[in-house]
């Protein structure tokens, strides 16, 4: 399982004052099922991975996937406090997908970085080996 998808699970979890383990088991209690489809929704939404990948924590085949996707659909144009909250989870867990890009951009530039100043590293060395072989060739050049 992705960071994504473990951050939306945790999300829904925690949001729906749930454990990842109750929403595992194949129990049909509303809001059981209602807690798993919207982590199907938004793994769908955020593109975590294929619809099986999508279902396979919660032991659901792709149709199942899809069913759960269209019910949260249909809860976001019909039920106005579902709606209010669904778009509270959509803005947590863009606002979590920023950071993560952020986080993906500065370990990139940290590495980038760290190659530059590993180059600069061993020129400075080399520079410091050539002086050093031209104050002993001074040296010996005096004597």
């Amino acid at each position: 399982m992705n960071a994504m998808y473990k951050n939306i699970i945790n999300t829904i979890c925690l949001g729906q004052h749930l454990t990842f383990t109750e929403i595992q088991k194949p129990k049909r209690d509303k809001d059981l099922v209602y807690a798993r489809q919207l982590c199907m929704y938004f793994g769908k939404e955020f593109e975590v991975g294929s619809l099986e990948f999508i279902g396979e924590p919660f032991g659901k085949n792709y149709s199942t996937v899809i069913h759960s996707c269209k019910v949260i659909d249909n809860y976001v144009y019909t039920d106005r406090l579902k709606r209010e909250v669904i778009e509270k989870y959509r803005d947590y867990l863009n606002g979590y997908k920023t950071i993560m890009a952020l986080d993906k951009h500065l370990e990139d530039e940290i590495n980038s970085l760290t190659e530059r100043l590993s180059v600069a590293e061993q020129r400075l060395i080399n520079l410091f080996l050539i002086i050093d072989k031209a104050e002993k060739t001074i040296k010996e050049l005096i004597n």
